[in-house]
C-alpha cells in the first residue's frame, strides 16, 4: 500500500507519488478532495485575473473597437492557463485552506 504525505502538497506532486503502487480507497478519496480544492483555486484565480484585466482596460480607457474578438479569446485562454498553473501549485493557498477545512469536517463526521 502506498502512503501519501499528510502535509498539503500540490496535486501533481501527489499524483506522481501515487503512481507505481497500490493506493488504498482512503488515499484515493483524499487525492480526489485535494484535486477538487485545487480546481476551485484555479477557477477563483481565473475570475480574479479576468476582473483585474477588465479593470485595467477601464482605467487605461482603451477603445473597445481597437481590440478584436480574437485577441480577447487569446487573453481568456491565457488567463485560464495561468489560473490553472497557480491553482495546481497552490500558490494562493486557497486550495490548502479549503482542503484542511473540508478534511477536518470529514474526519469529525466519522
Amino acid at each position: 500500500m502506498n502512503t501519501i504525505s499528510s502535509e498539503y502538497m500540490p496535486v501533481e506532486s501527489l499524483l506522481e507519488q501515487s503512481r507505481g503502487g497500490q493506493v488504498d480507497e482512503a488515499t484515493k478519496k483524499d487525492l480526489a478532495l485535494r484535486k477538487v480544492c485545487s480546481d476551485f483555486e484555479s477557477v477563483l484565480t481565473s475570475a480574479f485575473l479576468k476582473e483585474g484585466m477588465k479593470s485595467a482596460k477601464e482605467l487605461s480607457k482603451c477603445d473597445e473597437d481597437e481590440e478584436d474578438s480574437g485577441s480577447e479569446s487569446y487573453m481568456d485562454m491565457a488567463h485560464e492557463q495561468i489560473a490553472e498553473f497557480i491553482g495546481s501549485q497552490g500558490m494562493m493557498g486557497i486550495g490548502k485552506v479549503l482542503y484542511e477545512s473540508m478534511k477536518s469536517r470529514i474526519d469529525n463526521a466519522k
